[in-house]
């Protein structure tokens, strides 16, 4: 088998990808909060894991001086942006 080379052909453009997020933390204002609802697979202290974890990348990858606090409550976890 012989591969033919051929010239001049375009390079097509890379499509952009958006790095989205799980959590919408770019989006909060000091005094914001949203929930996570605690189902069978993912219990409280899973769940606050998570946000944690998310959070600190978050912090780290933007830069931001924010800070976040999160509550286990009854049926679901809440951060809340408080700086």
């Amino acid at each position: 088998m012989e591969i033919e080379i051929e010239k001049n052909i375009p390079i097509p453009e890379k499509p952009l990808r958006k790095r989205r997020g799980k959590y919408p933390f770019i989006k909060m204002e000091i005094g914001d909060s949203f929930a996570v609802k605690i189902t069978n697979e993912w219990n409280g202290k899973n769940i606050k894991n998570s946000l944690y974890s998310s959070y600190k990348n978050f912090k780290r990858r933007f830069k931001m001086n924010w800070n976040f606090a999160i509550r286990i409550l009854e049926n679901e976890v809440r951060i809340w942006r408080i700086k």
